[in-house]
């Protein structure tokens, strides 16, 4: 989602109240959660050992690891 299109969507439900900071703050934490989403999603390990390294896709990364490495609660 846009700035743009958060910000309509915000304005959109005057029930929400929010204030401009409140917005921002928002705004930040959706693409938080985005990017390591899209994180989780594409994570792979380089081997360094071998030499010159090789991409090693791994399914058995814990994801969560991932979605729960920055707290939204850092967002302020």
């Amino acid at each position: 989602m846009t700035a743009e299109e958060f910000l309509k969507d915000a304005q959109q439900d005057p029930k929400k109240g929010w204030t401009a900071k409140k917005m921002l703050i928002e705004f930040a934490k959706y693409h938080v959660e985005q990017a390591l989403k899209e994180a989780s999603k594409k994570a792979s390990i380089i081997d360094e050992s071998i030499g010159g390294g090789l991409n090693i896709e791994v399914k058995s990364i814990n994801k969560d690891s991932i979605l729960n490495a920055y707290s939204l609660e850092n967002i302020k």
